[in-house]
């Protein structure tokens, strides 16, 4: 082997731990698409050639998945690919680095981290904001199907500054209670309690429900349909029962007219049980809209449901934004391109990443920042509109 090819295939292996590093620390996000060859060759100063390589490498080791349209992109643990967990823990990264890592712990399902959704547009801007406080952050996806303990356990070898966890369970609270005894400040983003644990950032549900509702009540309607993520048997996260209340409670202050056949589950979870493609979800919304008697004037949606919802609607012969009104959450980036631009609360990805850092710091300070809420904006758009006269009885 000639030194010039000995050189170029140490520099793709040193590339390649170096990106690996990266992946530990946050800085790219399970589930999305790395940047291409020749950014990653701008940003870390290397040649092509050198860059492709160090990525072949990481695909054979399952470090990095090939995705036809998607080029290269960081795994989730699913089975298939390589646990980012083992990754992090297994792989020789310096235990005496001098940039702190925040680790996050996500212990809902990985597809909540695909392109387009919030969680993934807020760790985004999170890690940035963290990059710039002299810190790096790595999610760190918690797989059902893993050791837990284990994982925690490696992870308070490591002394993070602070840990950070989305959407505690109740039967997470052990980790957190291992964490503490190691010394090691926990934050709690999200949790999913229904009582506060500090210190804790949560949205004002209550102010994300009744923004779709009193705009709608503004446009005359009072016949509204809510398409929700909690299952008959009560299922679901807790601020989705606790929003399923909060919307009847405004029923009954807002006088409205709602049946109850027309609020109805459609969760992600039954949306991929039922094929996942919105069939379902569009056999839903025409069941509401055909059955005799009386029918909603409006209808809260979540974003992602919002192209099927359209379809039923325009096949049931109402043309949303015109005919009924289409309120949607989450604002999600498509939003404002479907036609009509949906009307939708936005989550603050922005103020989230602000609200988190200004925690951070305080824990990491020795300090309790307490229970934080975050409220929401109504985005309005042409999805909603007066009720039509002659709907109105």
């Amino acid at each position: 082997m000639s030194s010039a090819e000995t050189t170029y295939k140490s520099k793709a292996v040193k590339l390649s731990q170096t990106l690996l590093r990266d992946i530990y620390r946050g800085n790219f996000i399970p589930g999305t698409r790395l940047p291409t060859q020749d950014e990653l060759a701008r940003k870390y100063g290397a040649s092509r050639p050198t860059v492709r390589r160090a990525l072949k490498l990481l695909a054979q080791k399952n470090q990095l998945v090939k995705e036809p349209q998607k080029g290269a992109v960081v795994p989730f643990g699913n089975g298939k690919t390589a646990d980012l967990e083992q990754i992090a823990f297994e792989n020789e990264f310096p235990n005496d680095s001098s940039t702190p890592v925040v680790t996050v712990l996500f212990f809902i399902g990985e597809y909540y981290l695909a392109p387009g959704r919030y969680e993934n547009e807020l760790f985004g801007l999170l890690s940035g904001k963290i990059t710039k406080h002299g810190m790096a952050m790595r999610v760190q996806w918690m797989n059902p199907q893993s050791d837990h303990v284990k994982t925690v356990k490696e992870l308070a070898r490591r002394k993070p500054p602070v840990v950070a966890t989305y959407t505690l369970s109740l039967q997470h609270f052990p980790l957190v209670q291992y964490l503490n005894r190691r010394g090691i400040p926990c934050l709690h983003l999200f949790p999913n309690l229904a009582e506060n644990i500090t210190p804790c950032l949560r949205n004002q549900d209550e102010g994300i429900i009744r923004r779709q509702v009193e705009h709608l009540v503004k446009l005359g309607h009072r016949r509204v349909a809510y398409l929700h993520d909690v299952d008959n048997r009560g299922n679901g996260f807790w601020t989705q029962r606790n929003q399923l209340d909060i919307f009847y409670r405004l029923c009954l202050e807002y006088k409205l007219d709602v049946q109850p056949d027309w609020v109805r589950y459609s969760g992600s979870d039954w949306l991929r049980d039922t094929g996942g493609d919105g069939d379902a979800l569009r056999r839903e919304v025409k069941d509401i809209m055909t059955k005799p008697g009386r029918k909603p004037t409006a209808f809260i949606i979540n974003d992602e449901h919002v192209n099927p919802t359209y379809a039923a609607l325009r096949e049931c012969g109402f043309v949303p934004g015109k005919d009924i009104s289409v309120v949607g959450t989450d604002d999600r980036a498509w939003a404002k391109h479907v036609d009509p631009p949906l009307t939708s609360v936005r989550l603050p990805r922005a103020q989230s990443a602000d609200v988190i850092c200004d925690m951070i710091s305080d824990v990491i300070a020795g300090r309790n920042p307490g229970v934080r809420y975050l409220d929401a904006e109504l985005v309005v758009r042409n999805s909603t509109c007066p009720v039509p006269t002659e709907r109105k009885t």
